[in-house]
């Protein structure tokens, strides 16, 4: 499967011989305006539970989760501290700099946020999901919509949960993010193939 033409989050649950192997629900990291919370954003399917995975563990899962995403700036945080660049600047000599100041600032939270959610997975499966042959990975799409001046980049972001061990092996080999993958590093942003979802 090419990454690049995927263009939609796979479905909610994927069954193979009738059974569910996979779930897929969908997750809003924070950003500018998001809601408190664990982010999970479609009801949790019990088949997943039936299919070996303890809710035990899952609810604590979804607990450090939700510590993450609280951990992280809120947007108010962001807008004030861009503001405050742009007030501080004063002049338009000083305003590349704010700009700079700004961009290497959104840089670090995104690079921070990237290792956290990376150091969850990692934890997440060593704690509570390899034992049960289950795997969790952190995946997201991004593709235009629109056409001309109106068009515009849509992200959708989701946590995959392999529930067998032949499914987690497939998980583990797919990549993070899928569809529009850019390289913003030579604007101070980042390169979206080295992270575990579009930031």
């Amino acid at each position: 499967m090419d990454p690049s033409s995927v263009t939609r989050p796979p479905p909610k649950l994927i069954y193979r011989d009738g059974k569910p192997v996979r779930a897929n629900l969908l997750w809003q990291p924070t950003k500018w305006i998001s809601t408190p919370g664990n982010g999970i954003l479609v009801p949790i399917p019990g088949e997943i539970f039936q299919a070996g995975l303890k809710q035990a563990d899952f609810e604590a899962m979804l607990k450090e989760l939700e510590e993450i995403r609280r951990q992280q700036e809120s947007g108010c945080s962001q807008c004030a501290a861009a503001s405050m660049c742009f007030v501080c600047a004063g002049t338009f000599v000083l305003l590349p700099c704010a700009y700079y100041f700004q961009r290497m600032r959104t840089k670090q939270r995104v690079v921070k946020y990237d290792q956290d959610l990376r150091r969850w997975q990692e934890e997440m499966n060593l704690r509570y999901l390899q034992a049960q042959g289950c795997y969790v990975k952190s995946q997201s799409c991004a593709r235009r919509v629109g056409v001309g001046d109106h068009s515009r980049r849509e992200i959708e972001h989701w946590i995959a949960i392999a529930l067998t061990p032949e499914e987690s092996q497939r998980l583990a080999s797919e990549p993070h993010v899928f569809g529009q993958v850019l390289d913003l590093s030579c604007c101070y942003g980042v390169k979206e193939e080295d992270m575990c979802m579009h930031p």
